[in-house]
């Protein structure tokens, strides 16, 4: 798919750096992503309390448990997440979409710019 035009886009797009897909069993996931396309090797962590200190939502005090699994595809970080606990953005989407592609993490060389640029075209 060549390049694509940045003064057309919408967002101003540089290289998509992140890929995260909310899944319901990480385990097998990270098996499935690296005997199907040889991804690996993978980090695992668990986020929520010890390591998490601070834990909020929608301003508000909370709890959540998540496991989270990091690797790379090429350039690009493929980030898997398994919710586990609590009220969390991605268990949000889950319950709204079902699991699958939770966001894209692109690169841009100005932010602010880019982002005001965004707001413009809503």
């Amino acid at each position: 798919m060549g390049n694509t035009r940045k003064h057309n886009q919408k967002f101003p797009v540089g290289d998509l750096a992140q890929v995260c897909i909310i899944v319901p069993d990480l385990d097998k996931a990270v098996k499935n992503f690296y005997h199907i396309f040889g991804i690996g090797p993978w980090h695992f962590y668990t986020y929520g309390k010890p390591l998490v200190k601070r834990m909020t939502r929608n301003g508000k005090n909370t709890e959540y448990k998540m496991r989270v699994a990091l690797s790379y595809f090429g350039n690009m970080r493929l980030e898997l997440i398994e919710p586990l606990e609590g009220d969390t953005v991605y268990k949000e989407f889950v319950e709204k979409h079902g699991y699958g592609v939770h966001h894209l993490g692109i690169l841009t060389d100005n932010m602010e710019e880019s982002l005001a640029k965004q707001k413009r075209q809503v």
